[in-house]
């Protein structure tokens, strides 16, 4: 009696394969019975007609024909009977098998369109847990497979998105561990005097805490531009004047490490639309990675040109692509190994954690770059000059001339 309920509780709830297996029954049911009916009332008129036309005389054709018929039903042989009994039993069999045969049909079909379903639930299940490995078999390029696909392509997001975030956790108690434990060790040997309060001391632990400091301001920026939320003040903004200013302020820098700068800027060089705060911090972004990899005596250019054809360009006020501008910053340091390209602008990424962490870097400036470019609409590439050493070159928008 309990696995009666427990089936009867399971066909009535909402189903889709018993909605759909229901609908199809009931539909076939009807569409049989309809057929049967109209079957057997054709097939018994014409034999009946038959039968009048044979035995009834012409006076008797020119009254009701009800009447006739009946008089001639009960007027019928054995045989005769017989043969119209074999006739109704023939559309009863042959409708319950087409009955059968439908029911069949329909069973197959809705278990065919529910069963890639059921897969994906289970699928969707067993990620609510955190298995995001879980992928559905594509049948078809219907709705189904399509609704497959798209399914596989979320879940390969997802275990990406889950993959980059318990690297990026796992770097950022790294991150953390590194000035902290310097930190304390610090604090414990002034308390216990074996270290003097002296200003190098001091200047040491300053610097150890504005590191923390610089860690948490870009994480924060960070999070802003990953949720969009970043704001930025677009305005029409020379690139040479900003070029000229970042490069400036990291003049005594360069000539403190014996580095040369070379600066190529157009005279006719089009302003750009961009956040004039936000573009000097992807110029000093990308001038420090370029400071910290290049060799004593080595060179850093800088330059900037019109780019009509750049990838990614912003979109015209009356249509088409607006042209962009494409600034170039690039060293002779060792470059980057080829294999560590794709993952160059990743968070918390060194292709040198030894030397980056030695200079102070958090790993996080480049990711941010990309952001920053990005959400002015412009795009960022990373490569190696042919010469030798790293390049890095962006694209912004033109501002418009009502601007």
């Amino acid at each position: 009696m309990s696995n009666l309920r427990k089936n009867l509780r399971h066909w009535l709830k909402p189903n889709l394969h018993a909605r759909m297996l229901l609908a199809f029954v009931v539909l076939s049911v009807v569409t049989l019975a309809l057929a049967a009916l109209f079957a057997t009332q054709f097939v018994t008129f014409h034999y009946l007609h038959h039968l009048v036309l044979s035995r009834l005389d012409p006076d008797h054709l020119r009254g009701p024909l009800g009447p006739a018929m009946q008089q001639t039903l009960d007027r019928l042989n054995g045989p005769e009977r017989a043969l119209l009994t074999r006739i109704n039993y023939g559309i009863l069999q042959a409708g319950a098998l087409a009955l059968g045969i439908s029911v069949l049909l329909s069973y197959l079909l809705s278990r065919r369109i529910t069963r890639p379903i059921t897969v994906m639930h289970g699928a969707a299940m067993r990620m609510s847990r955190g298995d995001f490995s879980q992928r559905v078999p594509v049948i078809g390029n219907d709705e189904i497979g399509e609704l497959a696909r798209a399914f596989n392509h979320m879940a390969g997001s997802l275990e990406e998105a889950d993959r980059l975030r318990k690297h990026m956790v796992a770097d950022l108690a790294h991150e953390l561990r590194t000035p902290l434990t310097g930190l304390r060790s610090y604090v414990e040997a002034l308390k216990d005097g074996v270290m003097p309060a002296n200003e190098q001391t001091l200047r040491t632990l300053l610097e150890e805490t504005l590191r923390l400091q610089r860690l948490v301001q870009e994480l924060h920026e960070l999070s802003l531009l990953d949720a969009n939320a970043l704001a930025l003040e677009a305005l029409p903004v020379d690139p040479a004047a900003v070029i000229r200013q970042a490069a400036a302020f990291r003049q005594s820098e360069m000539t403190a490490k014996g580095q040369r700068l070379e600066i190529d800027l157009p005279a006719d060089l089009p302003k750009v639309r961009a956040d004039p705060d936000r573009l000097a911090q992807i110029l000093q972004n990308l001038l420090a990675n370029a400071i910290t990899h290049t060799p004593e005596g080595g060179t850093i250019s800088i330059s900037a040109s019109r780019d009509a054809h750049a990838a990614g360009g912003a979109a015209a006020p009356g249509g088409g692509s607006r042209p962009m501008v494409r600034v170039t910053v690039a060293d002779t340091g060792p470059g980057i190994p080829p294999d560590e390209l794709p993952y160059i602008f990743e968070r918390f990424y060194r292709a040198d954690p030894s030397r980056d962490r030695a200079t102070g870097g958090t790993g996080l400036g480049l990711t941010i770059t990309q952001k920053l470019v990005e959400a002015h609409g412009g795009t960022i590439r990373a490569g190696n000059r042919p010469g030798g050493g790293a390049v890095f070159a962006f694209t912004l928008p033109t501002a418009a001339p009502q601007d």
